[in-house]
């Protein structure tokens, strides 16, 4: 019984390791990125999705994601282009405020919850306001896919058990620990990674 626990414990403790060690190269390509700052060129993008706020791209090979929230469907929130009212707004400056303070907590405690947020930039046009931009840059994590897409490829109730609990327990971290609650905690805004099996467990990181 003592060797069987053992061997149980055993096993817990190199997925723990194996999450750590995945989420410290994560922390240093994001590092890196923020340091060479190539991301704000805004180069290579590739077409990814769109939502109701705007367009999500991919950028190159750097890791990085960027959502690009057009002015003219937030012209009545932010009347004027600059960082404090951006800041201020109770939609995209909650989710900026919110996503500052993730990436904070993960970096401090390596949980790999949540897309690291590198920032954000007001692109203003002068020549038409209207085609002014709020970029919001993401950490890009490989290999990910929606919640929705998971549910309709899971083959037994272990792995949904798996994903539920995790993303169950990133939700209460975001609550307790950061007080922060999400508003539109959607299947399409549940990104899932699956890691390598290891001991015969399936691994599952929740980001939204």
């Amino acid at each position: 019984m003592i060797l069987v626990e053992f061997n149980k414990n055993l096993k817990i403790i190199n997925l723990f390791v194996k999450n750590i060690s995945d989420m410290d190269k994560r922390i240093e390509l994001y590092k890196k990125n923020l340091k060479e700052k190539k991301y704000l060129l805004n180069e290579n993008l590739e077409y990814l999705s769109e939502g109701v706020q705007g367009k999500v791209f991919r950028i190159g090979k750097l890791g990085v994601i960027i959502k690009k929230i057009n002015y003219d469907t937030f012209n009545e929130w932010i009347p004027i282009l600059n960082r404090k009212n951006v800041y201020n707004d109770s939609v995209i400056g909650m989710e900026i405020k919110a996503s500052e303070k993730i990436t904070k907590y993960m970096i401090k405690y390596k949980i790999p919850f949540y897309p690291l947020f590198y920032g954000f930039e007001v692109i203003v046009n002068k020549m038409n306001k209207d085609k002014s931009e709020i970029c919001l840059y993401y950490e890009d994590i490989e290999y990910n896919t929606t919640l929705t897409t998971k549910l309709n490829q899971i083959k037994n109730f272990k792995t949904f058990e798996n994903i539920i609990i995790r993303l169950l327990i990133a939700v209460y971290v975001l609550n307790k620990k950061l007080d922060i609650i999400h508003h539109d905690l959607k299947f399409d805004n549940i990104l899932i990674t699956k890691y390598k099996n290891l001991n015969k467990y399936d691994i599952f990181t929740i980001g939204n």
